[in-house]
């Protein structure tokens, strides 16, 4: 059986030391790397050498964008091609629901736990570490969190928080357990880096990351350890 890799992370603090782990794990110098985001303007060429720049450091054979057109419309064929080539797969940052959209619903959704069935390594970037769960929180126009929407189901029975300790995220991530009725969330802050192997939090890169557990969802009593 494959050993099924994530990498989860908080904002590109951590690129450089999720880097460390994740290209050898895509195949070192022969990775091949897709790079799914979620818009295309004049600021897209940065955000993607900020992703590429460690990658390429380390010597990888190469790296494919996949993400929408100027309008917002996404060539599947085009992500469909890039993501079968694909050694490794980093899914980064920006507005959950929209990386929801194009990379969580079919037919895209399924290529991608495909490869993640099959080993081939999976990273996400805040918004792109949201959406690795089986169901992503959704937050009406007032901020208020109002259910949940499908996930791309490479996590179950945890709730995941990017951004923890940085923008205060521990009381919106109780109020996600508690509705979703999951004991245990897990809180990333933007230096760490999460990683799971085959489903279960294997070991962590950076400070800090918080695992939180809900020992009674009527008075929402927990316990939080930092490593």
């Amino acid at each position: 059986m494959a050993r099924k890799t994530l990498f989860l992370l908080s904002a590109r603090s951590g690129f450089e030391a999720v880097a460390e782990e994740f290209v050898p794990a895509a195949g070192g110098p022969e990775a091949s790397i897709a790079l799914l985001l979620f818009s295309n303007n004049d600021k897209t060429p940065k955000y993607v050498a900020e992703y590429a720049e460690p990658w390429l450091r380390r010597g990888i054979a190469r790296y494919d964008v996949v993400l929408p057109d100027v309008s917002g419309a996404l060539d599947i064929e085009d992500a469909k091609r890039k993501i079968a080539a694909a050694t490794g797969i980093l899914i980064g940052g920006g507005t959950t629901e929209r990386y929801r959209e194009l990379f969580a619903t079919e037919p895209v959704a399924q290529l991608i736990r495909d490869k993640y069935e099959q080993g081939v390594p999976i990273a996400g970037c805040s918004a792109g570490a949201m959406i690795m769960n089986d169901r992503c929180p959704h937050y009406n126009d007032a901020e208020e969190l109002d259910g949940f929407r499908p996930g791309l189901g490479l996590l179950r029975d945890i709730m995941i928080g990017v951004h923890f300790s940085e923008r205060g995220v521990l009381k919106y991530l109780l109020a996600e357990m508690k509705l979703a009725g999951v004991r245990q969330g897990l809180g990333i802050d933007e230096p760490a880096c999460a990683v799971f192997v085959d489903g279960k939090l294997d070991h962590t890169m950076g400070r800090a990351v918080h695992r939180i557990v809900v020992s009674d969802f009527g008075t929402m009593a927990y316990e939080e350890t930092a490593r």
